[in-house]
């Protein structure tokens, strides 16, 4: 049988509390309201995988690296290419980052 110990023996515990920093995320909202003539539709940003050599994909050309991101590219897509087929590409290609 545990037999409890009388308060006057319990320590007393001191908690302490960090304050963080604040961790805003963008609204999403704010991408809905975008209208198409916000955003270029003849270039995209990809961000390859480390040691992944740039490729380009589904008729898109890959135009200049940016060196502020590692592994971060301008590419490309001409006229008459399908912006969102090329997205796809971008996306489902392993090596790729982020497109």
């Amino acid at each position: 049988m545990v037999t409890p110990r009388p308060a006057s023996a319990l320590r007393a515990i001191r908690l302490n509390c960090e304050t963080l920093e604040d961790r805003l995320q963008p609204d999403a909202a704010l991408l809905s309201s975008l209208a198409a003539s916000d955003y270029r539709h003849d270039q995209i940003l990809v961000q390859f995988a480390p040691n992944a050599a740039p490729v380009a994909l589904a008729g898109a050309t890959l135009a200049s690296s940016i060196s502020l991101v590692p592994g971060l590219y301008e590419v490309d897509v001409p006229a008459g290419i399908n912006l969102g087929d090329v997205l796809e590409a971008y996306a489902a290609d392993p090596r790729v980052l982020s497109a």
